[in-house]
């Protein structure tokens, strides 16, 4: 994120649902202090729906998702973005991630919800599953909804908790 006020919201946010408190409990660190680097670093995975490479909504994302991942680094938390870490099988790379994650937060878009519809085969239906079965022992994980566009009721399967949820569309403009 460049703008300084969003920042300070996804921060605020964090903070308010206990994430950025339970990750340095879990890391045994201390947010944004001098980072010593024999603590393990908790970790964030983000989730989301893949467009077409042209579609111009699908390139927006991509530059919030790396943008929002170097604020997240910056903050000496881990990020797992298939854009800089996915290589050899999809889904065994994705359980890898989730597996390692203490948060997983759900980019809930159009195109996400086209593509958790219930009976989908897709890579981000398989992830989403995988995601709520895991974070139902909420010591192991937390899952947080991130509405960036849309209706949370249209975007996101009913066994998504939407009081997790957060409503993020002011963070995107997918005005193209």
């Amino acid at each position: 994120l460049k703008d300084q006020q969003a920042r300070e919201v996804l921060l605020a946010f964090l903070q308010d649902i206990g994430v950025l408190r339970r990750l340095a409990k879990a890391a045994h660190w201390p947010p944004f202090q001098a980072y010593p680097q024999d603590i393990e670093r908790p970790q964030v995975f983000f989730s989301y729906a893949w467009g077409e490479g042209s579609d111009l909504k699908f390139q927006a994302l991509q530059h919030f998702l790396k943008g929002l991942a170097e604020d997240f680094r910056k903050a000496y938390v881990d990020v797992w973005l298939d854009l800089s870490r996915m290589i050899g099988d999809i889904e065994s790379q994705m359980r890898y991630g989730l597996n390692d994650s203490n948060l997983i937060i759900l980019m809930g878009t159009q195109t996400y919800a086209e593509k958790t519809l219930q009976g989908s085969q897709t890579n981000v239906k398989k992830e989403l599953d995988y995601s709520l079965d895991r974070a139902k022992d909420i010591q192991q994980c937390s899952l947080v909804p991130w509405l960036l566009e849309g209706q949370f009721g249209a975007i996101f399967p009913s066994l998504v908790p939407q009081q997790l949820g957060q409503d993020a569309s002011a963070w995107l403009s997918f005005n193209v």
